[in-house]
């Protein structure tokens, strides 16, 4: 089974990969589809690149702090 793969000259890792590197735990793909991240299905599996990965997770730390200061400030 392949973990990596090159497609239109960017790097996809295997979903597989990325959970086992503790990369996007307990998350599910078609839900991580939806919030754009650079995802492809091939042979089976779905890919996606590091990069989007690592974009969605600041997102998803800025959001929670912005939210956190709004609560603090209330």
């Amino acid at each position: 089974m392949k973990d990596s793969l090159i497609l239109e000259g960017k790097i996809y890792i295997s979903a597989r990969r990325a959970a086992n590197n503790k990369l996007c735990s307990g998350l599910h793909w078609s839900a991580l589809r939806q919030v754009k991240l650079e995802c492809k299905w091939s042979e089976d599996l779905w890919f996606v690149t590091e990069e989007s990965l690592f974009a969605h997770r600041s997102n998803a730390l800025e959001s929670t702090q912005e939210k956190s200061l709004k609560i603090i400030k209330n």
